[in-house]
């Protein structure tokens, strides 16, 4: 159970998620030089944009950047907006930096949405879930939209606190667009530590009429079946198969075949 719980959060909260790499990173790097080097007169010198997107391939796997971004921004007087602020709270390695991003927000007059709130919630990263909850509740008081953030709060309550996790999938669920990412999130809060679970939500996913199984499905699944019998794997690999849902990555069906002992593009034993 620890050894599952230290996996999902690295998994979605650590430093490497959502990582730009070093060719994207050059090109937003290239894109910001030339904002920065705009003088004052020019009609495109305020746009917060190029800012926002640099703020965004930073994350938190390269918060210094960040700061240095922001307080560039800040000194040449351009105006963030909230698409610009919803990019800095990403780039915040704790809450509390996070609620001052939020703070500042307010202050210049730019009343947080859904975007910035899911943003202040991802922050907590699944330390603080009576917080998250907290926030979830504030947003609903505010009559915002809630449908995206209910895999955030998902995340939040992780394989911890699986009993909350399930309360958000089910409002996830009865959502007007649903949608199968919501499923393989549930399985990797299950894991292998709560199989039968997994499984059984794995075979919702198939049932479903209005859900479609895709890759992210087959990658929880085949995390999850670290825990069954072959023959469990087996026969849901081959459901899913049947289904016509679409291969994995090649990463995670050359682990699966390599576990189980079956040739590659086949399915079959050796």
């Amino acid at each position: 159970a620890a050894q599952h719980a230290v996996w999902f959060a690295e998994r979605h909260f650590g430093t490497s998620n959502g990582v730009v790499s070093e060719e994207g990173m050059a090109a937003h790097e290239r894109r910001y030089a030339a904002a920065v080097a705009l003088p004052p007169e020019h009609p495109k010198y305020g746009d917060a944009h190029p800012y926002e997107l640099m703020l965004m391939s930073c994350g938190t796997a390269r918060a210094e950047r960040a700061d240095e971004v922001w307080a560039e921004m800040l000194q040449r007087g351009v105006v963030p907006d909230e698409d610009t602020f919803v990019a800095r709270i990403r780039t915040c390695l704790t809450h509390q930096d996070a609620m001052v991003v939020l703070e500042e927000m307010r202050a210049r007059g730019v009343e947080p949405t859904e975007a910035a709130y899911d943003s202040l919630i991802w922050a907590l990263r699944g330390k603080d879930v009576p917080r998250a909850v907290e926030l979830f509740e504030e947003m609903k008081g505010l009559g915002l939209d809630l449908e995206d953030t209910y895999d955030t709060m998902m995340r939040q309550c992780g394989p911890e606190h699986v009993t909350e996790a399930e309360r958000f999938f089910e409002l996830a669920k009865e959502s007007e667009n649903a949608e199968e990412d919501a499923y393989a999130l549930m399985i990797e809060v299950y894991g292998p530590v709560h199989f039968e679970k997994a499984l059984q939500t794995a075979r919702a996913v198939l049932l479903a009429e209005d859900v479609f199984a895709d890759e992210a499905v087959y990658e929880a699944i085949m995390y999850a079946c670290e825990a069954g019998a072959r023959t469990q794997h087996m026969a849901m690999f081959s459901a899913m198969r049947a289904a016509g849902v679409g291969m994995c990555t090649q990463a995670a069906w050359a682990a699966w075949c390599a576990k189980f002992d079956v040739v590659e593009g086949s399915g079959e034993r050796k």
